[in-house]
């Protein structure tokens, strides 16, 4: 087709002309499209069209002709001369009608609708109804891989074993084409599946075969606490050393040992040779302090006290001291004793009270029930009344030891 009727530019934002470049009869046959939207803001002078606003940059500016048709371009009447451009523009008018329809349709262009073999959608949108292509309507080998579309082949259109091996090109099946499941066991070699081939954290309990992992597939110190369940471990897994039985125990040393019949638990002791005065009418720490958890919370513990008492009385009255037991520091007592010495009458200008005295060890003795294995301090008070004088580890009494000493002991028994 070696005609044209259509002129074909790109707006730039500012050109407002554009010449048409193809034959046409009247400037009304001239039409305007720009962006694919007709518009008939322009003016046709000559050949040149001019629009009102310059198309806008990169927007397509096509100029094409329609002639008008309704009527003929020229009429002829009876005894009129017959001129060669009347003939001409005739002959135009359904030349240039001709072209612009094949220019638009590609051919004669038909009402749309089903035509039989055809349908035909729009102008330029025809299609070939189904079923009316027959065997014989085509020729030998007119078909091959160019005229399938991607997808179209599906399995009711190939034969049995119509595709083996030597039809699949190497490498050209991907995971796209295998059906959900498709792939099972009896599809796959020997030792195909490696650590590459399995997603982390896929592999269950479930998966296991029962005591299939054995000590070879254990790291060192896989198994903690967390997987061993309680009541688990029993006599036989124990390594101990030693013959367990039920008069033996398991040490903290790993050993089966006999259980010892002494019910002792736990001991412990402090003294002290430090001479302490003591103030008058007021509770007073000896020095005798012990720190003390117990080892069992069901147990006895027995205090015992030691302390070396130096009394007098200070008048013609009579004197006396108290001692006791203080737990955890409250101030509270858990036992008390009181000794006391009487001065006397005088004799030769001498009292009696300048002989009452003396310096002894007193044996205090505390029985206490423990409940609980809390940390406890357990110290040994005196107390000097305002009639005596009370020292302890006196060391210039005229009958006095020089080297004394105090001592405190907790012993701890299992009930």
């Amino acid at each position: 087709m070696a005609y044209t009727t259509e002129s074909s530019y790109t707006g730039n934002g500012s050109t407002t002309e554009f010449l048409v470049t193809f034959p046409f009869l009247e400037s009304t046959d001239i039409k305007a499209r720009v962006n694919g939207v007709d518009t008939s803001a322009f003016t046709v002078t000559g050949t040149t069209v001019t629009f009102n606003t310059a198309p806008p940059n990169t927007q397509a500016v096509l100029l094409y002709r329609n002639t008008d048709i309704d009527k003929t371009k020229v009429v002829f009447h009876a005894g009129s001369s017959i001129r060669a451009q009347d003939l001409n523009n005739t002959s135009k008018q359904l030349l240039y009608a001709i072209q612009e329809e094949e220019q638009s349709t590609g051919g004669v262009a038909f009402a749309t609708g089903n035509k039989g073999q055809i349908t035909v959608n729009t102008a330029n949108s025809w299609v070939i109804n189904n079923g009316v292509i027959a065997q014989a309507m085509m020729a030998a080998n007119s078909i091959d891989s160019d005229q399938y579309v991607d997808g179209s082949i599906d399995a009711v259109h190939l034969a049995s074993n119509a595709i083996s091996g030597s039809v699949i090109a190497n490498s050209t099946i991907d995971s796209q084409h295998y059906v959900t499941a498709s792939i099972d066991h009896a599809h796959l070699s020997n030792d195909c599946i490696d650590g590459d081939n399995i997603q982390n954290d896929v592999i269950n309990s479930e998966h296991y075969a029962a005591a299939s992992i054995d000590n070879e597939h254990l790291a060192d110190d896989a198994v903690n606490s967390d997987e061993i369940a309680d009541g688990a471990v029993d006599l036989a897994h124990l390594s101990a050393s030693g013959t367990k039985s039920s008069s033996t125990y398991l040490r903290g040393d790993n050993t089966w040992a006999a259980v010892s019949s002494s019910p002792l638990l736990k001991f412990a002791y402090t003294s002290t040779s430090t001479e302490k005065d003591f103030s008058s009418a007021t509770w007073e720490d000896s020095g005798l302090s012990i720190s003390y958890t117990p080892a069992s919370s069901s147990s006895i513990l027995v205090l015992e006290a030691r302390p070396i008492i130096y009394l007098r009385p200070n008048s013609h009255n009579h004197g006396a001291a108290s001692v006791r037991f203080e737990l955890n520091d409250s101030g509270s007592a858990l036992d008390s004793m009181t000794y006391g010495i009487y001065s006397g009458n005088s004799h030769n200008g001498t009292y009696g009270y300048d002989f009452s005295r003396f310096n002894i060890p007193l044996l205090f003795t505390h029985i206490y029930s423990n409940s609980d294995t809390n940390a406890k301090t357990f110290k040994l008070q005196c107390y000097e009344n305002s009639n005596a004088q009370l020292t302890i580890n006196e060391a210039n009494a005229t009958e006095g030891d020089s080297t004394a000493k105090s001592y405190f002991t907790i012993t701890e028994y299992s009930t």
